[in-house]
């Protein structure tokens, strides 16, 4: 985060609208190429350091991190995206008492057979991880997801229907100007694929429809996403078969600043899912599909459920999924049909236009929280006597995944305090104060404190609580020496 990739393109733009009113912290799993804290886009990025370890490991690396900041700083809200760091997020609300959101726009137990397969048989490993969904679906306060067709899939496990959102993946139209993209009437006609190589993206059809199509018309095929150790081999392998490498491209993803020029020499995006399990049932946000319409490309799409929905008719055409020669039809059709694939693109545009810019979004997302922290019962800001909470932010931390697969240990379950009976968690719960400034958790002191002014008052940092007596907090190591005692519930994100 940031990263070439859906998910952080949609963070991205949630987080434009945040920090004006709240203060935000956001955790991501660190790569070599960024540093450990960074101010982005108004809110505190702190990324976490998950080690080399295999995925077990890092899964608890993050959690770890996630449970230190929630002992350091007072949170109101949390938002994640995923189980590996929405599991312990889950756990401890009750001890803390923020409200949480839940991103579900993709699931863990669903892709990892994909991104890695060597998990496919690993049936323990993947309820574990199934389990830790069900967990955080059953727990958050609201779920956000990209499509009616998700929202489906996660209510049939079980999501109450009034606990369920929909937004669709955002895109940013200023980059997108029509006149500086011009039309997509470019000849020969050139496709453009944006997204990762995994097996569910259908890749394999694409390849053979290209080859039929090149038999007819000059075309050509970029594919820009990163380029996955298990599955480019496989993909360069068959454009070498079927004779094609001199009309296909390879690139490495670019970043989302970038986007624009590459969809600038594009004359159609193109989205050939598979009909697997996952694109059918699961769905997904979609969110390359944004980006072409908003730069004015008419899509060619796999027919499927999730396809059908979030891709207006006026600007796609679809094929059977798995389909190379209806496919190569398509591709023939516009290819010979110019007015039609500038039409369509205007179309796409227009859709973009009306639905998926990114401030309308912004501001469904902003009602959310709204009603989230009215539940809450914050103080009105006139009214504020006290120091308010911060708002905590979850990143995309499926990276954690791109490297090192679970071996035969599995991380050691997170030990739970026991159970109290219920007329005691009652009272308890009665009888805890709200969090007061100068509480008696030692704070993480990393970057630059926001400044309040403009600020919603309801979600502003707390001060740091200087006691020269306690030693200063190391990131990566215990906030509190082993004998310290554990913090009394607090509001806490």
């Amino acid at each position: 985060m940031p990263g070439p990739s859906g998910s952080s393109r949609r963070l991205t733009e949630y987080l434009k609208a945040l920090p004006d009113r709240f203060s935000v912290v956001v955790l991501s799993a660190k790569t070599p190429d960024h540093s450990h804290i960074e101010k982005y886009q108004g809110a505190r990025l702190l990324r976490v350091p998950v080690g080399s370890g295999d995925l077990a490991s890092r899964i608890q690396s993050f959690e770890r991190a996630v449970r230190r900041q929630l002992e350091s700083e007072d949170y109101a809200l949390a938002h994640f995206t995923d189980p590996f760091g929405g599991y312990a997020l889950c756990e401890l609300k009750a001890d803390y008492g923020y409200r949480l959101i839940y991103e579900a726009q993709t699931f863990p137990s669903q892709e990892l057979r994909y991104t890695h397969p060597q998990t496919d048989g690993d049936r323990r490993f993947l309820s574990k991880i199934r389990r830790q969904e069900l967990f955080c679906l059953m727990n958050a306060d609201l779920v956000v997801t990209g499509s009616q067709t998700t929202r489906a899939y996660i209510q049939g496990l079980g999501a109450a229907e009034d606990q369920l959102r929909t937004l669709r993946a955002p895109v940013d139209l200023k980059p997108y100007d029509p006149e500086v993209l011009g039309a997509p009437d470019g000849s020969p006609l050139r496709m453009m694929y944006l997204g990762s190589h995994v097996g569910w993206q259908g890749l394999p059809t694409l390849l053979r429809a290209t080859a039929l199509a090149a038999q007819q018309v000059d075309v050509r095929l970029t594919l820009v996403g990163a380029h996955h150790p298990d599955w480019k081999p496989h993909l360069e392998d068959l454009v070498n078969d079927l004779g094609i490498k001199e009309k296909v491209d390879f690139q490495p993803p670019v970043s989302h600043d970038d986007l624009v020029k590459v969809l600038a020499l594009a004359d159609v995006g193109v989205l050939p899912l598979d009909d697997s399990e996952r694109n059918r049932l699961q769905g997904g946000p979609l969110a390359k599909v944004s980006e072409y319409l908003a730069a004015g490309r008419p899509v060619i799409a796999a027919d499927l459920p999730v396809t059908r929905e979030l891709i207006p008719k006026e600007a796609a055409v679809f094929f059977p999924p798995g389909d190379s020669r209806a496919l190569s039809e398509r591709i023939l059709d516009l290819a010979r049909d110019v007015p039609r694939r500038v039409a369509l693109g205007r179309a796409g545009r227009a859709f973009a236009e009306k639905v998926l810019d990114a401030g309308l979004i912004r501001g469904k997302l902003l009602d959310l929280y709204d009603s989230l922290l009215e539940k809450r019962g914050h103080v009105p800001v006139e009214a504020a006597s006290e120091p308010p909470d911060v708002t905590m932010t979850g990143t995309p931390t499926n990276r954690l995944a791109n490297l090192g697969m679970p071996e035969a240990s599995k991380p050691a379950p997170v030990p739970k305090p026991p159970a109290k009976p219920a007329a005691q968690a009652a009272s308890d719960e009665a009888a805890a104060p709200p969090a007061k400034e100068g509480s008696e958790d030692p704070p993480v002191v990393m970057g630059m404190a926001l400044d309040s002014d403009g600020m919603d008052t309801r979600l502003v940092k707390t001060e740091p609580d200087m006691r020269p007596d306690e030693v200063p907090m190391v990131m990566g190591l215990p906030l509190r020496e082993s004998g310290a005692p554990a913090p009394a519930p607090a509001n806490k994100e």
